[in-house]
Protein backbone atom coordinates (compact mmCIF):
# COMPACT_ATOMS: atom_id res chain seq x y z
CA UNK A 1 0.00 0.00 0.00
CA UNK A 2 2.91 2.33 0.64
CA UNK A 3 4.22 1.78 -2.88
CA UNK A 4 0.77 2.35 -4.38
CA UNK A 5 0.28 5.52 -2.36
CA UNK A 6 3.69 6.75 -3.48
CA UNK A 7 2.83 6.18 -7.15
CA UNK A 8 -0.76 7.42 -7.24
CA UNK A 9 -1.18 9.77 -4.31
CA UNK A 10 1.62 11.66 -2.70
CA UNK A 11 4.69 10.55 -0.80
CA UNK A 12 3.26 12.41 2.19
CA UNK A 13 0.83 9.54 2.83
CA UNK A 14 3.51 6.83 3.13
CA UNK A 15 4.08 7.33 6.83
CA UNK A 16 0.32 7.42 7.54
CA UNK A 17 -0.01 3.95 6.07
CA UNK A 18 3.11 2.72 7.90
CA UNK A 19 1.84 4.00 11.24
CA UNK A 20 -1.58 2.42 10.84
CA UNK A 21 -0.04 -0.82 9.60
CA UNK A 22 1.94 -1.03 12.85
CA UNK A 23 -1.31 -0.82 14.82
CA UNK A 24 -3.06 -3.31 12.52
CA UNK A 25 -0.18 -5.80 12.65
CA UNK A 26 0.00 -5.80 16.43
CA UNK A 27 -3.77 -6.17 16.66
CA UNK A 28 -3.72 -9.25 14.45
CA UNK A 29 -0.92 -10.93 16.41
CA UNK A 30 -2.47 -10.10 19.78
CA UNK A 31 -5.76 -11.55 18.53
CA UNK A 32 -3.87 -14.71 17.55
CA UNK A 33 -2.17 -14.99 20.95
CA UNK A 34 -5.49 -14.26 22.67
CA UNK A 35 -7.06 -17.32 21.05
CA UNK A 36 -4.03 -19.59 21.33
CA UNK A 37 -3.42 -19.01 25.04
CA UNK A 38 -6.30 -20.55 26.95
CA UNK A 39 -5.75 -19.11 30.41
CA UNK A 40 -8.07 -16.38 31.60
CA UNK A 41 -5.36 -14.32 33.32
CA UNK A 42 -3.21 -14.35 30.20
CA UNK A 43 -6.16 -13.37 28.03
CA UNK A 44 -6.89 -10.41 30.30
CA UNK A 45 -3.22 -9.45 30.11
CA UNK A 46 -3.31 -9.58 26.30
CA UNK A 47 -6.44 -7.39 26.25
CA UNK A 48 -4.90 -4.86 28.62
CA UNK A 49 -1.73 -4.75 26.52
CA UNK A 50 -3.86 -4.10 23.41
CA UNK A 51 -5.74 -1.25 25.10
CA UNK A 52 -2.52 0.21 26.50
CA UNK A 53 -0.85 0.09 23.10
CA UNK A 54 -3.86 1.75 21.49
CA UNK A 55 -3.62 4.59 24.00
CA UNK A 56 0.13 4.90 23.41
CA UNK A 57 -0.49 4.91 19.66
CA UNK A 58 -3.08 7.68 19.92
CA UNK A 59 -0.92 9.78 22.23
CA UNK A 60 2.32 9.49 20.27
CA UNK A 61 1.08 9.53 16.68
CA UNK A 62 -1.87 11.88 17.08
CA UNK A 63 0.06 15.15 16.83
CA UNK A 64 2.33 14.06 13.98
CA UNK A 65 0.80 11.31 11.88
CA UNK A 66 2.90 12.21 8.86
CA UNK A 67 6.13 11.20 10.64
CA UNK A 68 7.15 7.60 11.18
CA UNK A 69 6.88 6.91 14.88
CA UNK A 70 9.67 4.78 16.31
CA UNK A 71 8.12 4.65 19.79
CA UNK A 72 5.12 2.66 18.61
CA UNK A 73 7.26 0.41 16.42
CA UNK A 74 9.73 -0.35 19.20
CA UNK A 75 6.88 -1.00 21.65
CA UNK A 76 5.18 -3.29 19.10
CA UNK A 77 8.38 -5.26 18.65
CA UNK A 78 8.91 -5.59 22.40
CA UNK A 79 5.30 -6.70 22.99
CA UNK A 80 5.47 -9.36 20.29
CA UNK A 81 8.84 -10.64 21.53
CA UNK A 82 7.33 -10.96 25.02
CA UNK A 83 4.24 -12.73 23.64
CA UNK A 84 6.39 -15.15 21.64
CA UNK A 85 8.54 -15.99 24.66
CA UNK A 86 5.39 -16.38 26.74
CA UNK A 87 3.92 -18.77 24.21
CA UNK A 88 7.11 -20.85 24.24
CA UNK A 89 6.82 -20.99 28.03
CA UNK A 90 3.20 -22.11 27.61
CA UNK A 91 4.34 -24.85 25.22
CA UNK A 92 7.00 -26.07 27.64
CA UNK A 93 4.61 -26.19 30.58
CA UNK A 94 1.57 -27.73 28.86
CA UNK A 95 3.23 -29.59 25.95
CA UNK A 96 0.13 -30.13 23.74
CA UNK A 97 1.91 -32.54 21.38
CA UNK A 98 4.77 -35.01 21.63
CA UNK A 99 6.55 -33.43 18.66
CA UNK A 100 6.53 -29.64 18.66
CA UNK A 101 7.66 -29.50 15.04
CA UNK A 102 4.23 -30.74 13.97
CA UNK A 103 2.42 -27.79 15.53
CA UNK A 104 1.88 -24.96 13.02
CA UNK A 105 1.71 -22.41 15.82
CA UNK A 106 5.23 -23.42 16.89
CA UNK A 107 6.56 -22.32 13.52
CA UNK A 108 4.43 -19.18 13.40
CA UNK A 109 5.63 -18.24 16.87
CA UNK A 110 9.25 -18.96 15.93
CA UNK A 111 8.99 -16.67 12.93
CA UNK A 112 7.35 -13.94 15.04
CA UNK A 113 10.18 -14.16 17.55
CA UNK A 114 12.87 -14.12 14.88
CA UNK A 115 11.38 -11.32 12.79
CA UNK A 116 10.49 -8.94 15.59
CA UNK A 117 13.72 -9.50 17.50
CA UNK A 118 15.57 -8.45 14.35
CA UNK A 119 13.37 -5.43 13.68
CA UNK A 120 13.57 -4.37 17.34
CA UNK A 121 17.10 -3.07 16.76
CA UNK A 122 16.02 -1.32 13.55
CA UNK A 123 13.08 0.31 15.34
CA UNK A 124 15.39 1.59 18.05
CA UNK A 125 17.62 3.23 15.44
CA UNK A 126 14.84 5.16 13.66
Amino acid sequence: MQTISDKFLSAAYNNHIGNFYTLFELSIFLYLYYHVLNRRVIRLLVLSIAVGYLLLFLITTGPSLQHLNSTTQTTRDFILIACAIGYFFFLIVDLPASKLQRLPMFWINSSVLFFFSCTFILSLSI
